[in-house]
């Protein structure tokens, strides 16, 4: 199970890494909503309930995010009540509080955000929190990913510049 778990995790990491050269939101919504999948199987082979429950809801939140009639306050309101609920039924340790908190501003990012933004705190909350979080979990996929999405979110300013995002 820990061999699949890791390949799996490799999977994902792929996605994520390639997600954020995508210029269009839309592209980077869907890669990411796939990439879940991956993490939803790996975080759950490896016995991370947490990270498995947070990237199910991930997939969802992706392709609720594609369209703007789902992309609404109220949407948003609901995707924040069904992350605090899943925190509160399946806390592991403090750490689970850590990956609350990415999630919510990843979807605050998801929601308001224009790729600039989305990019920004993804890189400056959301991937080093994931990040901790897969150090302690030990999933080398998710180490390497977060890592990857990090140097990934870095390069997209070089690439897109100031006025190259996705508004």
């Amino acid at each position: 199970m820990e061999l699949a778990a890791q390949i799996i995790g490799i999977v994902g990491m792929t996605l994520n890494i390639l997600s954020f050269q995508c210029k269009k939101n839309r592209n980077l919504f869907i890669m990411m909503g796939i990439g879940g999948v991956m993490w939803v199987l790996n975080y759950f082979l490896l016995g991370a309930i947490v990270g498995a429950a947070f990237n199910m809801i991930n997939i969802v939140r992706s392709f609720l995010a594609i369209q703007d009639k789902t992309r609404t306050k109220m949407v948003f309101a609901i995707m924040v009540c069904v992350y605090i609920v899943t925190v509160i039924f399946t806390y592991e340790s403090p750490v689970s509080i850590l990956l609350l908190v990415a999630q919510l501003v990843g979807t605050y990012a998801m929601w308001f955000g224009d790729g600039k933004r989305i990019r920004t705190l993804q890189l400056c909350v959301v991937s080093p929190i994931w990040l901790f979080n897969n150090i302690l979990v030990f999933t080398i996929g998710g180490i390497i990913a977060e890592v990857f999405t990090i140097a990934s979110a870095i390069i997209s300013f070089f690439r897109y510049r100031k006025t190259g995002f996705e508004k």
